[in-house]
Formats: C-alpha cells, sequence, structure tokens
C-alpha cells in the first residue's frame, strides 16, 4: 500500500485501526570463501503473546542463542571486522540480526522498530524510544535493558555501538 505524503498519516494512524504490537527476530547469515558467498541462510521468527514483556523476553533470548551458534551447514567461524581485515582470504562466516518490535495494523499496514542487533545506532535508539513510548502508554512501565540477556562479547558491541552515536560522544 502506497501513500503520498498528504494522506500519509491520514491512513496509517486512522484513529479506527488499533495496533497490535509483537517482536520479530530476523536473522542472515552468509558464508565466504574465495571472496564468494558459498551459502547463505535467512529466517524471521515471531514472538507474539499477549504478555508483552513475555514476547520481548523470548525474542531476545532466541536473538543471544543465535549469536552464539551458526545455522545448520556453516562451518567458516565468524569473523570480527578486524579479524577479518586482517586475513581478507580466510573463509567466514558474517551475519546481521535483529529485534525488532513490531506495531502491526494489518498486514499492508506496520511499522518494524529495531531495538537490538546490527542496525544502525541511531535506529535503534529511535526504536528503544517508541518502544518505551507504547509500554507507558499501555501501562507496562519502562522496558528493561534490552543488554542484559546478550553474553558478555555481545553486550560489549552492543554498548559500543550505541556510544558512537553523535550525542552520546564527549
Amino acid at each position: 500500500m502506497e501513500f503520498g505524503p498528504q494522506d500519509f498519516s491520514e491512513k496509517l494512524y486512522d484513529r479506527q485501526r488499533v495496533a497490535t504490537y509483537f517482536y520479530r527476530v530476523t536473522q542472515d547469515v552468509v558464508a565466504i570463501k574465495d571472496k564468494k558467498v558459498v551459502n547463505s541462510y535467512h529466517h524471521v521468527e515471531d514472538f507474539k503473546d499477549e504478555d508483552l514483556p513475555k514476547a520481548r523476553n523470548e525474542a531476545i533470548e532466541y536473538l543471544a542463542e543465535r549469536y552464539m551458534t551458526l545455522p545448520e551447514g556453516f562451518i567458516f567461524p565468524y569473523l570480527s571486522p578486524e579479524e577479518h581485515n586482517a586475513n581478507p582470504d580466510k573463509e567466514y562466516s558474517a551475519y546481521s540480526n535483529s529485534v525488532l518490535f513490531i506495531e502491526f495494523y494489518h498486514d499492508d499496514v506496520f511499522e518494524a522498530w529495531p531495538v537490538a542487533g546490527e542496525d544502525d545506532g541511531e535506529d535503534v535508539k529511535e526504536g528503544l524510544e517508541h518502544e518505551s513510548e507504547i509500554w507507558l502508554k499501555n501501562g507496562l512501565g519502562e522496558p528493561p535493558s534490552i543488554v542484559a540477556n546478550f553474553p558478555a562479547n555481545i553486550k560489549y558491541d552492543y554498548m559500543r555501538k550505541l556510544s558512537e552515536l553523535p550525542e552520546n560522544k564527549p
């Protein structure tokens, strides 16, 4: 469904529509050998529950597990950008994983807000702010820190990414 600038807000946020909220985890992995993609994997998993905090925890736990393992059929290890730059000819697997907060109206009208993963730090910040606004509006309080469920190395990368945002620099 496409909207022009004048009617976008009116159609997307029709006062008669009621949004439902849930979390979605996306996982993309590629294996690279001889500078060519030799295997790829894409998976989307939705976490829907009347208890939104429970759905959020399940999505974050699911993502944390995915960070620790490669999908079946991927034999090359994950390499950090630094490791890859040091040895560019080595076989490796690269990934992009995200937890999205979904504001769903119907199949054609929904918004996906990244709240964790490899998305741009500014996008994640906006997603966390929107998520917090919705939680507060629905009487759920503030969402807990998203990094609490991540392994130590993932927490470090995530916090580093957020610290690189312009407003967080001295």
